[in-house]
């Protein structure tokens, strides 16, 4: 119901789903196997900043902020629970705010620059980059371990983590990591720990440091809110509950169960654990029987290429060409019904909301307000139509982020003078620009 309280404060870990240290478990089947190594190379490095992930993970850089147009969900979430420095995150994002405000000023200059970035908001994220940064390195000592021991075992790896190794491995290595793989994720099928599972199968978004209570809540039921974040949000409300209805009823699961990391590991922290245990069990069947097929699928590729070669028709292919077919198809992953409906919503909020901007008084109100968060911001500017609409936006976000920049320097300011870098009114205001950077679902 619009305007009714959503349920993120119950079940806080749904929403800072980020890598943080997990401990090393044994599923409880014929095989024993930890958890995706990668991750937990990764976690190590955040236990050791754990205290101010902005000190681990984003150097003091507002381009680096600006350029992502904010944070992803998961690390925007972390950021708001668990920094202790807000005075010098409250810095980073006024500059931040400043440089947004500069692109868009010179959008007639650096159009193409601008609309790269614009493209990219959605999946970009400066913590997720330096993360990322860290991982050729991880992954590259399971390669040497693969290409080693040709019948050896491999390390548990995340969904995540084992498309990136896929994506770096030579080709000889491609149908042994991939036949590891498989027998990881039938051991997680039959597993009966569903929290071991779960944290495997999404192994890049485990649990993490709460947010604080309520807080999201009443910001996303705030009119002041982003309006397509409130959308969104209900939207996944609805889907959640369809998740768990097609769970009871045993029906229609394909339909609606995630397949994708994130959400299952959402689900497992909000549904109930007999709906996590179907979701596990659901995605573990449908990823090792994909990855089974794009095996044999490469297999007979090569065997055709091979007897192609006898014909006076043949023209050689090249070894990079040949490997990127091969890679490419085990990377090949089934649509996640989540993503599809969050999608959705997103779309469907921002066409009603530039639809109802057509009337004066809505655009009247919308100035008014606080505006879309920059996620969305990024997306609405590229699917309006008509110069008017685009100046439009981009003027409105000018002025509220121009105000925002405002406030968060003259709390920057008050609190160096007071000495109270970690005050209320400095945390909750870091928190609230938060919001305003990134989009939260």
């Amino acid at each position: 119901m619009p305007g009714a309280k959503h349920s993120f404060a119950a079940s806080p870990a749904s929403l800072a789903l980020v890598v943080l240290p997990v401990q090393s478990h044994r599923l409880h089947s014929g095989t024993t196997a930890t958890d995706c190594v990668i991750c937990y190379g990764l976690a190590d490095f955040a236990l050791r900043n754990s205290r101010d992930p902005l000190r681990a993970f984003v150097p003091p850089s507002a381009d680096a902020v600006a350029d992502a147009m904010g944070f992803c969900a998961p690390h925007a979430a972390m950021l708001a629970a668990s920094t202790d420095d807000f005075l010098r995150l409250l810095a980073v994002l006024s500059s931040a705010a400043g440089k947004v405000i500069a692109q868009l000023l010179d959008r007639s200059r650096s159009e193409e620059r601008l609309t790269k970035l614009l493209v990219g908001a959605g999946t970009a994220c400066p913590i997720c980059y330096l993360a990322d940064h860290r991982l050729p390195r991880q992954l590259r000592g399971v390669l040497s371990s693969l290409s080693l021991s040709a019948g050896g075992s491999m390390e548990p790896l995340c969904l995540t983590h084992f498309q990136a190794l896929i994506a770096m491995a030579p080709r000889a290595v491609l149908k042994h990591a991939a036949e590891c793989q498989i027998a990881s994720l039938r051991a997680i099928g039959i597993a009966t720990n569903t929290r071991l599972a779960q944290l495997y199968v999404g192994g890049r978004h485990h649990a993490a440091s709460p947010v604080p209570n309520g807080e999201l809540d009443d910001f996303l039921c705030d009119d002041q809110a982003c309006p397509i974040c409130r959308k969104v949000s209900m939207a996944l409300d609805d889907w959640m509950a369809s998740v768990e209805d097609a769970a009871r009823l045993g029906a229609h699961q394909w339909i609606v169960f995630p397949t994708c990391d994130r959400h299952i590991s959402l689900c497992a922290h909000r549904c109930s654990d007999e709906t996590a245990r179907q979701i596990v069990a659901y995605a573990s069947t449908l990823l090792s029987g994909q990855l089974e097929h794009a095996v044999a699928s490469n297999e007979r590729e090569d065997r055709a290429y091979d007897v192609a070669r006898d014909s006076v028709w043949f023209r050689r292919k090249s070894p990079a060409y040949l490997l990127g077919q091969r890679r490419k198809t085990l990377l090949r992953s089934p649509r996640c019904p989540g993503c599809e409906r969050l999608a959705v919503a997103r779309d469907r909020a921002c066409a009603d909301m530039l639809t109802l901007l057509r009337r004066a008084s809505v655009r009247r109100a919308f100035s008014a307000s606080n505006g879309l968060c920059l996620k969305h911001f990024a997306h609405a500017l590229l699917v309006a139509q008509g110069d008017e609409m685009r100046n439009f936006l981009a003027s409105t976000q000018i002025a509220q982020l121009s105000e925002l920049q405002r406030i968060l320097q003259r709390v920057v300011e008050h609190a160096a003078n007071s000495d109270a870098a970690s005050s209320p009114v400095a945390q909750e205001e870091c928190r609230r620009a938060i919001y305003r950077f990134s989009a939260f679902v």
